[in-house]
Formats: structure tokens, sequence, C-alpha cells
């Protein structure tokens, strides 16, 4: 849903601005966590995020494997 996304675009874009970082790429109005249509972004692992082709990509594992004893 891009309810806000226009909204929070000129902030972030004013924000930057006002810091002299135009060019510092950000991530915004993504739908993790709590949002309807849910992703996951796993806290604590290496991720590297391709602002030009709009993809986050996990670079480990999001979970680990346990010993099983069968």
């Amino acid at each position: 849903m891009k309810k806000y996304y226009e909204e929070y675009k000129e902030v972030y874009k004013k924000l930057l601005k006002e810091f002299n970082k135009e060019k510092l790429p950000v991530l915004y109005n993504i739908n993790i966590g709590r949002a309807y249509l849910t992703g996951i972004l796993p806290l604590g692992i290496d991720v590297q995020v391709d602002f030009t082709n709009k993809k986050v990509c996990l670079l480990e594992s999001a979970t680990k494997e346990k010993n099983i004893i069968r």
C-alpha cells in the first residue's frame, strides 16, 4: 500500500537537502513488521540493499540450524 508514499518521500528529500546529503540512498515506506502484506527483514544479519533495482538481498541465513537428535 502506497498511501503515504509521496508524503514520506518529500519529508526525506527535505531532510537530506537540509543536511547536504541528497545523494545518500534512503530505504523508506516498506512493508515490514506489523504492516499489511508484511515482509520479513531479520535483525542482526548482513544484507545488501540495491537501490537502483529496488531489491534487498540477505547475505546470510536468517535462521540457524539446530542439531536435531533422532
